[in-house]
């Protein structure tokens, strides 16, 4: 009887050891492999397979980079021209949109940090929503923006039209299918171009409104 008992309880325990080394095996994870850990690869183990060369986690996200355009009043501590703009780098998740997120970038303003290094702008975090629309066709954007007069009244004046054009007009035309930029206000091109005390010319063709609609 003694005997029988302790070859149930070693067929037992024998039991309870291969299922606890089928769970740490299947359910465990894999010994041999490479993890992702904080977006970086980490060796487990003794894997057969090199690295991967992509990314993992958060790495793994497409890229897109383009530039910004804002002034700089150390760049140009004399302001001789009121249109000098400066480019600065941003990088989000891979899109077709690159003309419309850059201005959508663009209409945040610069930084803290790059206030700090002199880079100024019209734009801030009280005009990122700016941006109804943009239409690029035959390399002319056009480009409608919600009513921003009272957002940013000193960009009326002579240096300020210069500069705030110049940041909009640089952060676009840095795409290969964009020459030409033209703006409206809820679709009303004369308004924006009158606001900034503009005439309605062959640069902005003649303030038309066919193609905001």
């Amino acid at each position: 009887m003694l005997n029988k008992t302790i070859i149930n309880l070693t067929i037992s325990v024998f039991l309870i050891l291969v299922i606890f080394v089928v769970v740490i095996r299947f359910l465990g994870g894999d010994e041999d492999a490479w993890i992702c850990v904080n977006d970086q690869w980490v060796r487990h183990g003794n894997p057969a397979e090199l690295m991967p060369e992509s990314g993992c986690g958060a790495s793994a996200i497409e890229k897109t980079s383009f530039s910004v355009y804002f002034g700089n009043s150390q760049k140009n501590a004399n302001i001789q021209d009121c249109s000098l703009v400066y480019p600065v780098s941003r990088e989000i998740p891979k899109t077709l949109a690159v003309g419309q997120m850059s201005l959508e970038e663009l209409f945040k303003g610069p930084t803290a940090e790059e206030q700090k290094n002199g880079y100024t702008s019209f734009f801030s975090s009280a005009t990122k929503d700016i941006l109804k629309k943009i239409n690029i066709d035959e390399k002319t954007a056009y480009v409608d923006l919600k009513d921003i007069r009272s957002l940013v009244p000193n960009a009326s004046s002579s240096c300020g039209s210069a500069q705030f054009l110049s940041e909009m007009t640089n952060t676009l035309k840095q795409f290969a299918n964009i020459e030409k930029v033209i703006f409206a206000i809820e679709g009303d091109p004369k308004a924006f171009y009158e606001w900034l005390q503009l005439s309605c010319g062959m640069e902005n063709n003649n303030c038309d409104a066919t193609p905001f609609r």
